[in-house]
């Protein structure tokens, strides 16, 4: 299973979190594993809207379907909350 979404997150709090997981190591910058699933960044240009600047970070989730919705599943309870 793949997952690939575009979060409106600076790409240094994705980092905090996927370190925080304690079943994931990195394994090459912006890129962590478990040996069952793989998670990789890529910090895309920000978006501009008028005078305001958002953060734009593209989060991939690739690996065994189980495992891939149940760290999908984390990612976006963690980050889909007001303040994070």
């Amino acid at each position: 299973m793949r997952i690939c979404e575009i979060w409106g997150i600076a790409p240094e709090r994705i980092r905090e979190y996927l370190r925080e997981e304690e079943a994931l190591a990195m394994t090459e910058p912006d890129c962590y594993s478990d040996g069952h699933i793989t998670i990789s960044l890529n910090v895309l240009p920000p978006r501009i809207l008028g005078s305001f600047s958002f953060p734009q970070t593209k989060v991939e989730f690739e690996g065994s379907d189980k495992e891939t919705e149940r760290l999908h599943r984390r990612f976006v309870l963690r980050f889909i909350s007001a303040g994070g």
